[in-house]
């Protein structure tokens, strides 16, 4: 059972892996594309992180 376990993630993460690959040429080959998803994905993280800013939750630090 252990071996199947080991087989399952290296087999998703080879998938990942070539996956990754793959998107990283495409970019490489359309210059326009890179800038766009550069600036999709600047525009999405920076939503998020106001998002995080201004929620008001009851998060609290442990101070010990």
């Amino acid at each position: 059972m252990g071996l199947t376990q080991i087989a399952v993630g290296v087999a998703g993460n080879a998938f990942f892996i070539v996956t990754a690959g793959s998107v990283a040429g495409f970019f490489a080959r359309h210059p326009l594309w890179q800038r766009l998803h550069r600036y999709v994905m600047g525009t999405a993280l920076a939503g998020f992180a106001v998002k995080i800013a201004t929620e008001r939750t009851g998060a609290v630090v442990a101070l010990r």
